[in-house]
Order: C-alpha cells, then structure tokens, then sequence
C-alpha cells in the first residue's frame, strides 16, 4: 500500500492542531493526500471519503484525539466501516502513515493482495493486523465477504487496465504524461507501481506526483525502503 506522510501542524501554543469539528479537516486531508482512501488506495469523490479516526472516536481513552489533525487520514466507505471502532494495538499494526507497506505486501495478477514471503515474524505480524484491520483482502472467497464491497473488483479493473498502459508504453504507443493522469485518476497507486516496477522514470511520477506519498521511502531507484513508526 502507498505510504502516505502528512504534515505536522500545530496550534498556535505549540500543541498539536485540533479543530473543532473533525469534520472540518476533510479538505485540508484531501489536499495534502489527494482523493484516495489512505488504506485501500481507491479514488473517491470528496463524498465518498470519511474522515478517519486511526485511534477510533467512542472510546473514552481517546477521547483526547477526536479532533486532532494528527489521528486523522482518509477512508473509503468500505475500509471506514470495516475499520470501524476496533481498539487495535497501534504498536502491532503497520499503517500507512507509520510504515511502508510495499516492503511487506505484494500486488499478483488481477490485484490479489499477498504477504510478501520471507518475512521476519514480527513483520507477517503486523502486516496481517493491518490487513484485518480493513479487510483488504476481501473477496468473494473471503468469508467476511459482502456484496457490498467491491474493493476487490476495482483492483482487478485495474490491474488490466495498468497492463494495457504498460503493453502501450513498452511499445512507445503512450505519452508516460497520460499514464501519470490515468492512474490518478483511478486510483490503486500500488497497482500502478507494481505493473510499472521495470520502468523507473514511470515509479519515479508516481512517487512524486501522488499528494501524500511519503518520497522518503524509496531508495535512488524508487525500490521501497522501510521506514521507523511515528507513534501517536
């Protein structure tokens, strides 16, 4: 998943933004990340992305946070409603804004969402904590699976129309400009990236022209890189 990197704001007293509705934080979320969900990566209208409480709003132990800019990110209808009020632990989960992802999930044919092999225990551990954090990886094999989630459809949508645009490209048949709007336009940058992962001068876009991508998370040719969690 993208990692995404958000910047710190603070009150004029040095203490950490908060607003006084956490609705009100929605257009500054969306310029800084774009119109992305921060967990599934799907593009949305500013209607269909919530406001998103990582440490969720309804318990009382963070109640502090509930309208703090740096417990906010975004979420699709489907990620927000599965994420939903879970007392997860922060410290066992990976997150998008905390670590990097593609260091430890895989995007296969189709947009099927893999763990990546070969990892350490406590890696697996909290890429699998994220995952079941959102439901991801939900399909109609899944059996949480909802009629009502179609995250899966869009990746696969995706994956074939990203492999169409690298068919054209390898070809020199496309414009890389018009592969860098198309992807924005339809969101997934993981499958973007993926599909693209031969060609560096296209990572490299993707990277610096998706808002919110955390560019310090890549090496000096646009491999991920881990990075250390900012806890909240």
């Amino acid at each position: 998943m993208r990692p995404i990197v958000k910047t710190i704001k603070e009150n004029r007293d040095g203490s950490p933004l908060t607003f006084r509705h956490w609705k009100a934080a929605k257009n500054l979320l969306l310029a800084e990340l774009g119109n992305y969900c921060s967990f599934c990566e799907r593009e949305g209208y500013k209607s269909s992305l919530d406001v998103e409480h990582i440490l969720p709003k309804g318990i009382d132990k963070y109640d502090h946070l509930r309208n703090r800019w740096d417990n906010f990110l975004l979420a699709c209808k489907n990620c927000n409603s599965i994420k939903g009020s879970k007392d997860f632990d922060s410290n066992e989960t990976y997150l998008p804004h905390q670590d990097n992802l593609l260091t430890t999930i895989e995007i296969l044919d189709g947009g099927t969402i893999r763990i990546k092999q070969n990892l350490s225990n406590e890696e697996e551990r909290k890429t699998k904590n994220f995952i079941a954090l959102v439901g991801i990886d939900r399909d109609p094999s899944h059996p949480l699976y909802s009629d009502k989630d179609d995250r899966w459809n869009s990746r696969m949508k995706i994956w074939d129309i990203a492999n169409g645009f690298l068919s054209d490209y390898q070809n020199n048949n496309i414009r890389l400009e018009r592969i860098i709007q198309t992807a924005g336009f339809s969101g997934f940058w993981s499958i973007w990236f993926t599909v693209f992962r031969e060609f560096p001068e296209v990572k490299r876009e993707f990277i610096s022209r998706f808002p919110g991508t955390d560019e310090a998370c890549f090496d000096e040719q646009y491999q991920p890189l881990q990075r250390p969690p900012a806890r909240i």
